[in-house]
């Protein structure tokens, strides 16, 4: 294999401004460390998780500084990046960690856990065939910008202080978005495993001023609380789902007295004194939640 000083199977050139590997489709050890500068181009587009007889093999790499790592023909094995601007994985299923100084990633085929807590993070892009998994982009204090597709399990955005863009299709149970700088959470998701163990909580965003989660048909548990701009919310398929096994549902929409949400009544009026008949008028929102 290549060798770099004492490491096998490494081309390690820290102030390189390129590696071009562009014709090798196959590296027989499938485990390759490769270090350039930080906006090196690197060039593995031949590069394919199959050997001489068509048979999916699986790649260890480790990839630190490139501007781009774009490997069309890698679908398995175990990749970490770090200083690399750009990751684009269209077709890979194994495991990826993502280090300082990635700022975008796309996949196209996530199968694993994907968890990002680097500060750098600007983007991600992520379409998921796995059901059983989870995303976590807790403490990305720099993303700017979550796109989730496919199916996950759960999905967590936390202390996102950037974040101003989420558009989320992906079928999934557990939806966490807390303590972000969202303004406007359009959520276009649907529920896997909704009348069993599906979550939503939407806590502590300070900047959100509308929910809407058209989408979502079954909830064990709703979680609206301390988000102190939020003045309407929109469920107009979440109905009267009967959930773990008709024990009801544990929902909770307030907050402490200093920052709940601003989901006010316009008017509030009960029929007597002790009685549970009344009226809530509110063009928040939440009287559309009566069913559920």
């Amino acid at each position: 294999g290549a060798v770099s000083g004492d490491t096998a199977n490494a081309i390690i050139l820290s102030k390189a401004s390129g590696i071009n590997l562009g014709s090798l489709p196959y590296y027989t050890p499938r485990t390759l460390t490769l270090e350039a500068d930080d906006e090196a181009a690197l060039n593995l587009a031949a590069l394919e998780s199959k050997d001489a007889n068509g048979k999916e093999r699986s790649y260890t790499l480790s990839i630190k500084g490139a501007l781009d790592f774009n490997v069309p023909g890698l679908t398995a094995g175990k990749i970490t990046v770090e200083d690399v601007v750009n990751v684009n994985l269209a077709a890979f299923k194994g495991e990826i960690t993502v280090g300082n100084g990635v700022e975008n990633v796309t996949m196209g085929a996530l199968s694993e856990d994907f968890t990002a807590s680097t500060n750098d993070l600007v983007t991600v892009n992520l379409t998921a065939d796995a059901a059983d998994k989870s995303i976590n982009l807790t403490g990305a204090e720099g993303l700017l910008s979550a796109t989730i597709a496919g199916k996950i399990e759960a999905v967590t955005l936390s202390g996102n202080n950037d974040l101003e863009t989420v558009a989320i299709t992906a079928a999934l149970q557990n939806l966490t978005i807390e303590n972000t700088s969202i303004e406007e959470a359009t959520l276009e998701h649907t529920n896997s495993n909704l009348v069993e163990k599906a979550s939503l909580v939407v806590k502590d965003n300070e900047d959100l001023t509308s929910l809407t989660a058209d989408n979502v048909d079954g909830l064990a548990t709703l979680t609206i609380t301390n988000n102190e701009e939020l003045e309407t919310i929109s469920f107009a398929s979440l109905k009267a789902v009967p959930t773990k096994a008709d024990a009801g549902a544990k929902v909770t929409i307030g907050g402490s007295t200093a920052n709940a949400n601003a989901l006010n009544a316009i008017d509030i009026n009960q029929d007597a004194v002790g009685s549970d008949d009344g009226t809530f008028i509110s063009d928040s929102g939440i009287d559309g939640l009566k069913a559920y």
